[in-house]
């Protein structure tokens, strides 16, 4: 699992590309949390979470999409600066 952070939201002095790679047979942390509930709403609605997340994005304008990256400006951020960007994929984050 990789994540990107960078200015000062990111524990930043100065603007600075920062990443953190990890290697677990599991998430951890907040990935851990959003696995968990992205299960129990595919469980709940029948479909994906992660793929009905981005389609509310696009339906709304609050996403770009190039290539197969995907960025969403999430309505509820976990950090007040935060734009997820993913793979244009279906499959599970890991």
């Amino acid at each position: 699992m990789m994540i990107y952070d960078t200015l000062p939201m990111g524990g930043a002095s100065q603007f600075h590309p920062h990443a953190h790679g990890f290697l677990a047979s599991q998430y951890l942390g907040h990935m851990a949390v959003q696995h968990t509930a992205a299960l129990r709403y595919e469980d709940e609605n029948g479909s994906e979470y992660w793929s009905d997340l981005i389609e509310a994005h696009h339906a709304l304008g609050l996403s770009v999409t190039l290539g197969d990256a995907i960025a969403i400006s999430p309505l509820v951020c976990h950090v007040k600066t935060s734009i997820p960007v993913t793979k244009n994929v279906e499959a599970t984050l890991i």
